[in-house]
């Protein structure tokens, strides 16, 4: 058994500058997770992301391809190698770029099944952003991810869910199987840079998955906020 390092992070989309760039990679390498599942993640994020070394990115735009926001998978190459990937839409129809009807935005989801270098052992990390408008969109968008996932070996579920710890796709995690990392005693994860306090951010473990610990991570970074979420960190026993 060996211990990695899981994050989950929303860089948020908009206010980007060289500075606030800046920010969030030095925090992603000063704590160099093993896996990381990011959202908001524009291609110009991505191509930031693409830069960081020692990191593969898997997952599409959720317009398709490579537009639009990417809810991606990042993992460590000297750790992992990819089995497979795929990126499929929180709707009726997740193959097609395509949204459910009271959904304000395309939401996707981005799997990818990985093998560990060191023992073979599989591993799927799926990342996902759900809809910030509508709560019957979030239902029934967490009901599309926990039917569309094909896991192999243990599954970890990272993701900003847009909803608390008392919200029906919160239960419908845990009615599946699934342990939050945080007990669901989470501090708050989207700040809003000083104007909210709020829950959204999640990192979900399957049975198996033994947890050693759990941070958000809320500290500035040269005097600023990296973004408005603070990033989740697990530290787990696979």
């Amino acid at each position: 058994m060996e211990e990695l390092r899981v994050m989950s992070f929303n860089l948020l989309v908009s206010r980007r500058s060289p500075e606030r760039t800046g920010r969030v990679l030095e925090l992603i390498r000063s704590y160099s997770p093993d896996l990381l599942g990011v959202q908001e993640a524009s291609p110009d994020w991505m191509k930031d992301l693409c830069g960081l070394d020692g990191y593969c990115a898997v997952g599409q735009g959720r317009e398709g391809d490579a537009r639009g926001e990417y809810s991606a998978v990042l993992f460590r190459t000297d750790c992992f190698s990819l089995c497979s990937q795929r990126t499929l839409w929180l709707s009726d129809t997740p193959e097609l770029v395509s949204k459910h009807p009271s959904s304000a935005c395309f939401r996707i989801m981005t799997e990818a099944v990985l093998r560990r270098k060191s023992d073979g052992q599989m591993l799927t990390m799926v990342n996902t952003h759900l809809d910030h408008v509508g709560a019957d969109a979030r239902q029934a968008q967490v009901r599309v991810l926990l039917s569309q996932m094909c896991p192999q070996g243990a599954v970890i579920v990272s993701g900003d869910f847009n909803c608390t710890p008392d919200s029906g796709p919160y239960r419908e995690m845990i009615q599946a199987g699934f342990r939050d990392a945080a007990d669901g005693r989470s501090p708050g994860t989207f700040h809003g840079f000083g104007t909210a306090n709020s829950v959204i951010d999640y990192l979900f473990l399957c049975p198996g998955v033994n947890l050693r610990s759990y941070q958000v991570l809320n500290e500035k970074i040269r005097g600023e906020y990296p973004s408005d979420h603070y990033p989740v960190l697990a530290e787990i026993v696979l």
